[in-house]
């Protein structure tokens, strides 16, 4: 599994600037990315984050609260994987 798969569970919880910020085509702002997610769990693999997300209520309100806190930086990166996605 990779990070940028979580991009779809990311998104149907509800957490649509994760989502695009990590399914976006610059691998690299995605692994970033999830491994930031992954810390905010207490995990370390795309794995363990899907499992985590599936199973705890309080990951989807951590991640919640991590994305709210690090809005406009998920901004500017979400606006430049969509750039990249265009060229």
């Amino acid at each position: 599994m990779h990070w940028q798969s979580l991009a779809g569970p990311l998104t149907n919880a509800g957490l649509s600037i994760l989502g695009a910020v990590i399914g976006g085509p610059a691998g690299g702002i995605a692994v970033a990315i999830g491994r930031e997610i992954a810390r905010t769990l207490g995990v370390q693999t795309p794995q363990e984050v899907a499992q985590v997300i599936e199973s705890d209520p309080q990951a989807l309100a951590k991640l919640r609260d991590y994305e709210r806190e690090n809005a406009q930086e998920l901004a500017l990166l979400a606006q430049e994987q969509a750039h990249l996605a265009e060229i």
